[in-house]
């Protein structure tokens, strides 16, 4: 058996070794429980992957409500970086990102609930 023991802080799940995996109930609405599988996928920055964390449906439902609000994300640099990749013609890392609020659907309002138990 593993026992864990902490004071004070906040809380973060430990990662114990890369591909360690935990089985890890969260509470349900009603007194229902659901089963989640936590893997550490790095130590160094300590990174998980969670299993069966929403269904493929739900996920849909969230892409779908995503997409409209996707908006190019503001990367921060140093203003060097920035320059040199000016100067190259290189364009610096990109990605997109949205806010979505648990009011938007009741799939956002339980992976909020399940996000915060877990």
């Amino acid at each position: 058996g593993l026992l864990l023991l902490f004071e004070g802080g906040r809380w973060v799940w430990p990662g114990i070794r890369e591909n360690f995996q935990r089985r890890v109930a969260l509470p349900l609405p009603k007194g229902q429980e659901m089963n989640v599988t936590l893997k550490t996928l790095t130590l160094d920055p300590l990174s998980f992957t969670i299993e069966d964390f929403f269904d493929k449906a739900s996920a849909e439902r969230m892409i779908q409500l995503a997409k409209p609000k996707l908006r190019p994300a503001e990367i921060l640099t140093q203003d060097s970086q920035k320059e040199n990749a000016e100067d190259l013609g290189v364009e610096v890392r990109t990605c997109w990102e949205t806010w979505l609020s648990p009011a938007d659907g009741p799939d956002l309002e339980n992976v909020a609930q399940r996000s915060a138990a877990l």
